[in-house]
Protein backbone atom coordinates (compact mmCIF):
# COMPACT_ATOMS: atom_id res chain seq x y z
CA UNK A 1 0.00 0.00 0.00
CA UNK A 2 1.33 3.44 -0.95
CA UNK A 3 2.60 5.52 1.96
CA UNK A 4 1.80 9.21 1.91
CA UNK A 5 3.48 11.95 3.90
CA UNK A 6 1.25 14.96 4.43
CA UNK A 7 2.66 18.40 3.82
CA UNK A 8 3.73 20.17 6.99
CA UNK A 9 3.86 23.93 6.78
CA UNK A 10 6.84 24.95 8.85
CA UNK A 11 5.38 27.81 10.84
CA UNK A 12 8.11 27.77 13.45
CA UNK A 13 11.58 26.28 13.54
CA UNK A 14 11.62 25.94 17.31
CA UNK A 15 9.07 23.20 17.83
CA UNK A 16 10.19 19.58 17.85
CA UNK A 17 7.36 18.85 15.42
CA UNK A 18 8.79 21.25 12.83
CA UNK A 19 12.32 19.98 13.40
CA UNK A 20 11.13 16.43 12.76
CA UNK A 21 9.54 17.61 9.49
CA UNK A 22 12.80 19.22 8.40
CA UNK A 23 14.71 16.00 9.04
CA UNK A 24 12.10 14.01 7.10
CA UNK A 25 12.43 16.21 4.01
CA UNK A 26 16.22 15.83 4.17
CA UNK A 27 15.87 12.05 4.00
CA UNK A 28 15.44 9.96 0.87
CA UNK A 29 11.77 9.45 0.07
CA UNK A 30 10.90 5.72 0.31
CA UNK A 31 10.00 4.05 -2.98
CA UNK A 32 6.23 4.23 -3.69
CA UNK A 33 5.82 7.09 -1.19
CA UNK A 34 4.35 10.49 -2.04
CA UNK A 35 4.64 14.00 -0.61
CA UNK A 36 2.65 17.13 -1.42
CA UNK A 37 4.88 20.18 -1.68
CA UNK A 38 3.92 23.79 -1.01
CA UNK A 39 6.87 26.10 -0.44
CA UNK A 40 5.83 29.78 -0.64
CA UNK A 41 8.00 32.19 -2.58
CA UNK A 42 9.02 34.11 0.53
CA UNK A 43 11.06 31.18 1.86
CA UNK A 44 13.64 31.17 -0.93
CA UNK A 45 13.02 34.74 -2.14
CA UNK A 46 13.04 33.38 -5.71
CA UNK A 47 10.31 31.04 -6.90
CA UNK A 48 7.49 29.03 -5.43
CA UNK A 49 7.17 25.21 -5.28
CA UNK A 50 3.76 23.63 -5.83
CA UNK A 51 3.57 19.97 -6.83
CA UNK A 52 3.29 16.40 -5.61
CA UNK A 53 6.28 14.06 -5.70
CA UNK A 54 6.29 10.27 -5.83
CA UNK A 55 9.41 8.14 -5.83
CA UNK A 56 8.78 5.46 -8.44
CA UNK A 57 12.16 3.69 -8.23
CA UNK A 58 15.70 4.02 -6.96
CA UNK A 59 16.52 6.80 -9.42
CA UNK A 60 13.08 7.71 -10.78
CA UNK A 61 10.74 10.39 -9.40
CA UNK A 62 7.29 11.32 -10.71
CA UNK A 63 6.40 15.00 -10.37
CA UNK A 64 2.74 16.01 -10.65
CA UNK A 65 1.59 19.57 -11.36
CA UNK A 66 -2.05 20.60 -11.10
CA UNK A 67 -2.34 23.28 -13.79
CA UNK A 68 -5.34 25.19 -15.09
CA UNK A 69 -4.98 27.23 -18.27
CA UNK A 70 -7.24 30.17 -18.97
CA UNK A 71 -7.33 32.82 -21.72
CA UNK A 72 -6.11 36.28 -20.72
CA UNK A 73 -7.62 39.50 -22.05
CA UNK A 74 -4.76 39.70 -24.53
CA UNK A 75 -5.40 36.17 -25.87
CA UNK A 76 -5.51 36.54 -29.66
CA UNK A 77 -6.61 33.07 -30.75
CA UNK A 78 -9.92 32.14 -32.39
CA UNK A 79 -13.08 32.18 -30.28
CA UNK A 80 -13.57 28.42 -30.43
CA UNK A 81 -10.07 27.93 -29.04
CA UNK A 82 -11.01 29.68 -25.80
CA UNK A 83 -13.55 26.99 -24.94
CA UNK A 84 -11.11 24.10 -25.31
CA UNK A 85 -8.01 25.98 -24.21
CA UNK A 86 -7.50 24.30 -20.81
CA UNK A 87 -7.68 20.74 -22.15
CA UNK A 88 -5.62 21.57 -25.24
CA UNK A 89 -2.71 23.06 -23.29
CA UNK A 90 -2.74 20.24 -20.75
CA UNK A 91 -2.50 17.67 -23.55
CA UNK A 92 0.23 19.67 -25.28
CA UNK A 93 2.24 19.98 -22.09
CA UNK A 94 2.00 16.28 -21.28
CA UNK A 95 3.13 15.51 -24.81
CA UNK A 96 6.14 17.81 -24.33
CA UNK A 97 7.01 16.09 -21.07
CA UNK A 98 7.02 12.68 -22.77
CA UNK A 99 9.03 13.95 -25.74
CA UNK A 100 11.93 15.11 -23.55
CA UNK A 101 11.56 12.68 -20.64
CA UNK A 102 14.86 10.90 -21.28
CA UNK A 103 16.76 14.22 -21.07
CA UNK A 104 15.49 15.18 -17.63
CA UNK A 105 18.24 13.40 -15.70
CA UNK A 106 21.17 14.62 -13.62
CA UNK A 107 24.79 13.43 -13.61
CA UNK A 108 23.87 10.80 -10.98
CA UNK A 109 21.28 9.31 -13.39
CA UNK A 110 18.35 10.48 -11.25
CA UNK A 111 15.36 11.05 -13.52
CA UNK A 112 12.36 13.35 -13.08
CA UNK A 113 9.20 12.35 -14.95
CA UNK A 114 6.84 15.32 -15.22
CA UNK A 115 3.05 14.93 -15.37
CA UNK A 116 -0.01 17.14 -15.58
CA UNK A 117 -2.11 15.84 -12.72
CA UNK A 118 -5.32 14.00 -13.62
CA UNK A 119 -7.25 12.68 -10.64
CA UNK A 120 -8.93 10.02 -12.81
CA UNK A 121 -5.54 8.63 -13.81
CA UNK A 122 -3.09 9.27 -11.00
CA UNK A 123 -5.21 8.53 -7.89
CA UNK A 124 -3.02 10.47 -5.48
CA UNK A 125 -4.34 10.61 -1.94
CA UNK A 126 -3.56 14.33 -1.78
CA UNK A 127 -3.72 16.25 -5.07
CA UNK A 128 -0.98 18.77 -5.87
CA UNK A 129 -1.88 22.44 -5.30
CA UNK A 130 -3.75 24.17 -8.12
CA UNK A 131 -1.74 26.63 -10.21
CA UNK A 132 -3.50 28.86 -12.75
CA UNK A 133 -1.67 29.95 -15.89
CA UNK A 134 -2.88 32.69 -18.24
CA UNK A 135 -2.51 32.24 -21.99
CA UNK A 136 -1.76 35.52 -23.75
CA UNK A 137 -1.03 36.70 -27.27
CA UNK A 138 1.72 35.44 -29.53
CA UNK A 139 3.99 38.41 -28.77
CA UNK A 140 4.00 37.84 -25.01
CA UNK A 141 7.29 36.80 -23.38
CA UNK A 142 6.31 33.62 -21.54
CA UNK A 143 6.83 33.26 -17.80
CA UNK A 144 5.75 30.68 -15.24
CA UNK A 145 2.34 32.31 -14.74
CA UNK A 146 1.54 33.44 -18.28
CA UNK A 147 2.30 31.73 -21.58
CA UNK A 148 2.40 33.09 -25.11
CA UNK A 149 -0.30 31.41 -27.20
CA UNK A 150 2.35 29.89 -29.48
CA UNK A 151 4.67 28.70 -26.67
CA UNK A 152 6.97 25.86 -27.75
CA UNK A 153 7.63 22.57 -25.94
CA UNK A 154 11.04 23.51 -24.63
CA UNK A 155 9.79 26.75 -23.10
CA UNK A 156 6.83 24.94 -21.51
CA UNK A 157 9.27 22.64 -19.74
CA UNK A 158 11.52 25.52 -18.67
CA UNK A 159 8.54 27.39 -17.19
CA UNK A 160 7.25 24.22 -15.49
CA UNK A 161 10.55 23.91 -13.63
CA UNK A 162 10.02 27.40 -12.22
CA UNK A 163 6.93 25.99 -10.48
CA UNK A 164 9.18 23.29 -9.04
CA UNK A 165 11.49 25.87 -7.47
CA UNK A 166 14.23 26.41 -10.07
CA UNK A 167 15.51 29.84 -11.12
CA UNK A 168 16.74 31.22 -14.44
CA UNK A 169 20.42 30.66 -15.21
CA UNK A 170 20.93 32.64 -18.42
CA UNK A 171 22.47 36.07 -18.81
CA UNK A 172 19.68 38.63 -19.12
CA UNK A 173 19.88 40.31 -22.53
CA UNK A 174 16.41 41.74 -23.05
CA UNK A 175 15.52 43.77 -19.96
CA UNK A 176 17.25 46.64 -18.23
CA UNK A 177 16.53 49.67 -16.06
CA UNK A 178 15.56 52.99 -17.57
CA UNK A 179 18.48 55.34 -17.04
CA UNK A 180 16.78 57.81 -14.78
CA UNK A 181 18.67 58.56 -11.58
CA UNK A 182 15.50 59.58 -9.78
CA UNK A 183 13.81 56.22 -10.48
CA UNK A 184 15.80 54.57 -7.63
CA UNK A 185 15.49 51.33 -9.54
CA UNK A 186 11.73 51.08 -9.18
CA UNK A 187 10.83 52.13 -12.71
CA UNK A 188 9.55 49.36 -15.01
CA UNK A 189 12.10 47.44 -17.04
CA UNK A 190 12.76 48.57 -20.58
CA UNK A 191 14.19 46.74 -23.57
CA UNK A 192 17.97 46.65 -23.77
CA UNK A 193 18.15 48.39 -27.12
CA UNK A 194 20.91 50.93 -26.61
CA UNK A 195 24.27 51.32 -24.90
CA UNK A 196 22.59 53.52 -22.29
CA UNK A 197 20.58 50.62 -20.83
CA UNK A 198 22.52 47.90 -19.04
CA UNK A 199 20.98 44.42 -18.58
CA UNK A 200 19.06 43.67 -15.42
CA UNK A 201 19.72 40.72 -13.08
CA UNK A 202 23.49 40.81 -13.62
CA UNK A 203 24.10 39.24 -10.17
CA UNK A 204 22.55 36.00 -11.42
CA UNK A 205 24.55 32.75 -11.25
CA UNK A 206 24.93 31.40 -14.79
CA UNK A 207 24.39 27.68 -15.39
CA UNK A 208 25.92 25.31 -17.94
CA UNK A 209 24.80 25.93 -21.52
CA UNK A 210 22.97 22.57 -21.66
CA UNK A 211 20.92 23.20 -18.52
CA UNK A 212 17.19 23.51 -19.14
CA UNK A 213 17.21 26.67 -17.01
CA UNK A 214 20.01 28.24 -19.06
CA UNK A 215 18.91 27.35 -22.58
CA UNK A 216 15.83 25.16 -22.93
CA UNK A 217 16.26 24.86 -26.70
CA UNK A 218 19.19 22.48 -26.30
CA UNK A 219 16.96 19.91 -24.56
CA UNK A 220 17.66 16.52 -26.05
CA UNK A 221 21.24 17.45 -26.91
CA UNK A 222 22.76 17.82 -23.45
CA UNK A 223 22.51 17.12 -19.75
CA UNK A 224 19.19 18.91 -19.17
CA UNK A 225 19.25 18.75 -15.37
CA UNK A 226 22.02 18.84 -12.77
CA UNK A 227 22.21 17.41 -9.29
CA UNK A 228 21.44 20.70 -7.52
CA UNK A 229 18.24 20.98 -9.59
CA UNK A 230 17.10 17.50 -8.64
CA UNK A 231 17.94 18.02 -4.96
CA UNK A 232 15.78 21.15 -4.86
CA UNK A 233 12.81 19.14 -6.12
CA UNK A 234 13.19 15.86 -4.22
CA UNK A 235 14.29 17.53 -0.95
CA UNK A 236 12.00 20.60 -1.12
CA UNK A 237 12.13 21.71 2.53
CA UNK A 238 15.75 20.78 3.20
CA UNK A 239 18.11 23.71 3.71
CA UNK A 240 21.03 21.34 4.31
CA UNK A 241 20.70 19.60 0.92
CA UNK A 242 20.02 22.84 -0.98
CA UNK A 243 22.24 25.32 0.84
CA UNK A 244 24.59 25.96 -2.09
CA UNK A 245 21.79 26.26 -4.65
CA UNK A 246 19.75 28.64 -2.50
CA UNK A 247 22.75 30.81 -1.69
CA UNK A 248 23.27 31.39 -5.44
CA UNK A 249 19.58 31.49 -6.38
CA UNK A 250 18.82 34.38 -4.03
CA UNK A 251 20.61 36.74 -6.44
CA UNK A 252 18.90 35.51 -9.62
CA UNK A 253 16.56 38.49 -9.88
CA UNK A 254 18.73 41.21 -8.42
CA UNK A 255 20.56 43.93 -10.32
CA UNK A 256 23.87 45.47 -9.32
CA UNK A 257 24.32 49.07 -8.25
CA UNK A 258 26.12 49.79 -11.52
CA UNK A 259 23.57 48.20 -13.86
CA UNK A 260 20.75 49.81 -11.91
CA UNK A 261 22.12 53.20 -12.97
CA UNK A 262 23.74 53.79 -9.59
CA UNK A 263 20.35 53.84 -7.91
CA UNK A 264 20.39 53.93 -4.12
CA UNK A 265 20.79 50.42 -2.71
CA UNK A 266 21.40 49.38 0.87
CA UNK A 267 23.51 46.42 -0.23
CA UNK A 268 25.06 45.95 -3.66
CA UNK A 269 24.38 42.39 -4.81
CA UNK A 270 27.57 42.31 -6.90
CA UNK A 271 29.55 42.34 -3.64
CA UNK A 272 27.42 39.66 -1.98
CA UNK A 273 27.44 36.83 -4.51
CA UNK A 274 29.54 33.90 -3.19
CA UNK A 275 32.58 33.13 -5.31
CA UNK A 276 31.41 29.58 -6.09
CA UNK A 277 28.27 30.99 -7.77
CA UNK A 278 30.51 32.48 -10.48
CA UNK A 279 31.51 29.01 -11.69
CA UNK A 280 29.13 26.69 -13.57
CA UNK A 281 30.02 23.91 -11.14
CA UNK A 282 27.66 25.45 -8.56
CA UNK A 283 24.97 23.11 -9.96
CA UNK A 284 27.03 19.95 -9.48
CA UNK A 285 26.78 18.48 -5.98
CA UNK A 286 27.33 15.02 -4.56
CA UNK A 287 24.38 12.67 -4.51
CA UNK A 288 24.51 12.55 -0.68
CA UNK A 289 24.91 16.32 -0.20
Amino acid sequence: MRNTFALILLVTSTSSFAQTAVRRYCEELPIDSTIRVVVPQYRSKTTTQKYSLRRAGRNVYDVFMNLEFRPARTFDGPAEERVQLNDRYKRAMNSCFRQFESTLKDEHDRQLRLHIYDREVHHLQDAPPLVRIDVKGVNHRSNSGAYARNIDCETMIHEAFHLLGLIDEYEEQWMGYNHNFFSLGFRPFVAVDSARVRPAFDCRAIGPSDSVMHNQWVLGRGQGLYSAHVNMIIYPHCQEKNEKYLSCARFAYRTSFQNNNGAIALRDCSKQVPEYCRNEDWLRVGRDN
